[in-house]
């Protein structure tokens, strides 16, 4: 995702928008409003219907926004302002709804060592994604970038809806998650078990 690594570049490139360090610090200012007002609604709103629609539904937003820095008009600061402002709202939302479901699925016996691979696929997932960035941008043009991540983006995201089964689980239904939870200790008790011969 461009987001961190060229959303300076293309506010402040004399070629593009020629902003100003106040102009992006305007656009900065509401992502962390954004953000701040998305955490306030998930610590007041303590359940959530919809889980996975939710989440899902929160990623094609953020991912189709980035489209925006692709077709901004020059100086047109207030609307990538807004836009920032969706995407900081709707992280905190998402990443709540990620960990719940992380945290209600998994045992709690396995919990440290999901929670260790899945932080360590995002911080492997992250480098890469910067390293990248510029280069791309250097190559294609960085409004085409953020085009292509959003095409992506969202691509990837319809495909993880509609081919994995996530979408037929159940997660508000107490019995569908004590059922995947056994399923869960029972594969790890298979590896277990052809370890031990």
């Amino acid at each position: 995702m461009p987001f961190n690594v060229l959303l300076p570049y293309i506010v402040e490139a004399p070629h593009i928008h020629a902003g100003s360090a106040s102009d992006f610090a305007f656009i900065m200012v509401l992502f962390q409003v954004g953000m701040v007002l998305g955490a306030l609604l998930t610590s007041v709103k303590k359940e959530w219907k919809h889980k996975l629609f939710t989440y899902f539904g929160s990623l094609v937003v953020i991912t189709g926004i980035l489209s925006v820095f692709a077709f901004a008009p020059n100086g047109f600061f207030l609307m990538m302002g807004v836009a920032t402002f969706v995407v900081g709202f709707l992280l905190p939302i998402g990443n709540t709804i990620y960990m719940t479901i992380i945290q209600t699925i998994v045992p709690h016996d396995k919990m440290g060592r999901v929670s260790s691979i899945d932080q360590s696929i995002s911080s492997m997932i992250a480098p890469f994604g910067a390293l990248i960035a510029g280069p791309l941008a250097e190559v294609l043009g960085v409004r085409i970038v953020f085009l292509l991540c959003s095409i992506i983006g969202i691509v990837a995201t319809f495909y993880t809806w509609h081919v994995m089964k996530v979408k037929k689980i159940n997660y508000d239904d107490k019995t569908t998650l004590d059922e995947i939870t056994e399923k869960i200790n029972n594969i790890n008790g298979e590896k277990d078990g052809s370890n031990t011969n």
